[in-house]
């Protein structure tokens, strides 16, 4: 149910965050910019990051995902998750402390606006169109390229505790 720990998040240890992706795996989603960002946060970060993707896909484009994991070396911090419906997205999204979406292309992004309704903060690409989620401080909003993503992730990483209970009042 929505009030319980998924499994998965034992998995990943413990002082560690959760970005979470959720949606279709597909080109257009950017998730090679995540990849990548995740790749490079790592050196400067506090605390490690892991990301959790969410999702299905054409059989070949997740095995292209699964070879760049491996190709940065982030096999340890990258965990594919698989479909989640219902429940099991709302407790992913509950227990995650970041929701990304670097998406090249959205028309009305579900997924993002459930991780709001769930006051998850959400790193969006401007290709969301949701200004007034940026506009809110319920989101940070970037352009859709490796600089743009790693430079939102990496002022989401420094925000400290009291900070995000503030912005996206919920507790940490």
């Amino acid at each position: 149910s929505a009030t319980e720990r998924p499994a998965w998040r034992d998995e990943i240890p413990a002082g560690c965050r959760v970005a979470l992706f959720v949606g279709r795996l597909h080109p257009k989603k950017g998730l090679p910019i995540a990849l990548r960002a995740l790749s490079a946060l790592t050196p400067t970060s506090r605390h490690a990051w892991h990301l959790a993707i969410a999702g299905w896909g054409i059989a070949s484009y997740v095995r292209e995902l699964e070879t760049l994991v491996r190709e940065l070396d982030l096999t340890e911090r990258v965990h594919f998750l698989g479909p989640l419906f219902r429940d099991d997205k709302l407790a992913a999204l509950r227990v995650s402390d970041l929701f990304v979406l670097p998406s090249l292309s959205e028309g009305h992004p579900m997924a993002a606006l459930e991780a709001l309704a769930q006051r998850t903060p959400a790193l969006l690409t401007d290709q969301c169109h949701l200004e007034s989620a940026s506009e809110a401080g319920a989101s940070l909003s970037t352009e859709a390229s490796l600089d743009g993503f790693l430079a939102g992730w990496k002022a989401i990483d420094q925000l400290d505790a009291a900070l995000k209970q503030k912005l996206w009042h919920r507790s940490s």
